[in-house]
């Protein structure tokens, strides 16, 4: 398994996941991490600090779809599954041990970890989330299921963090980059069910989230290419 981490700028949180995935026992050689066309300050930095880790450098911010595929695409060369992380989430534990124990006896194409809140832990940012057709609105999942669920359409996968497997993501041809920022998960999930791929939602494997630490208060990210995603998701698949 390959830990795949995405990051356009923010040094420190960058840092931050890249030294969380050192810290939790996954040596250098499983982690890809993914420069999506960095101001050269930032990506350099790190490189300095991280030497020997193996690096992505995109010359361009093609977005987060074009980010994740460039980067998946590259771990799927070595290994059949990975674990994506964006440059906001940091690990508290090593999650391979949960993962190898419940991929041992079903089918698992890819999976919704739980997401807390880097600032308070107990609370959930998201183990999975649903999407409802009628108002063409997205809800992450913020109370904890008891135990790990199978998803159904119209329930996604929220793309700060999840596993992946080589079989969805070359089946599916990755993500949709003309979103380039918010819904190209949404898009993923709805095409890997009606493709018959197993989603998932495990409670048992933590990741900690700093929640819009990627995009921030940029309004551009957070409101212009939400919406203007929302009515090409809506036209997409005619809500």
């Amino acid at each position: 398994m390959i830990f795949v981490v995405l990051s356009f700028n923010k040094t420190r949180l960058t840092t931050a996941c890249l030294e969380s995935c050192l810290e939790c026992g996954i040596g250098a050689k499983d982690i890809l991490w993914v420069d999506n066309g960095s101001e050269e300050r930032h990506w350099i930095r790190i490189r300095e600090s991280y030497p020997s880790l193996p690096m992505l450098r995109l010359e361009k911010n093609g977005g987060y779809g074009y980010g994740a595929n460039q980067g998946l695409r590259a771990a799927f060369r070595s290994s059949p599954d990975a674990l994506f992380l964006s440059n906001d989430c940091v690990l508290s534990e090593d999650p391979r041990p949960a993962l190898h124990r419940f991929l041992r006896d079903r089918r698992v194409d890819m999976l919704a970890p739980a997401v807390h809140f880097v600032r308070d832990r107990t609370r959930l940012d998201s183990c999975g989330g649903s999407w409802d057709p009628p108002s063409n609105t997205l809800s992450h999942y913020r109370n904890m299921p008891e135990k790990p669920r199978r998803l159904a359409f119209p329930e996604y996968i929220p793309g700060s963090c999840y596993y992946v497997t080589r079989n969805l993501f070359e089946g599916l041809n990755g993500f949709d980059e003309s979103f380039f920022a918010y819904w190209e998960d949404v898009d993923l999930s709805v095409r890997a069910h009606r493709a018959g791929y197993h989603l998932w939602a495990h409670p048992g494997i933590h990741v900690l989230h700093h929640g819009r630490g990627t995009t921030g208060k940029n309004r551009h990210y957070t409101k212009e290419l939400f919406e203007r995603n929302r009515e090409r998701f809506r036209q997409k698949y005619a809500v």
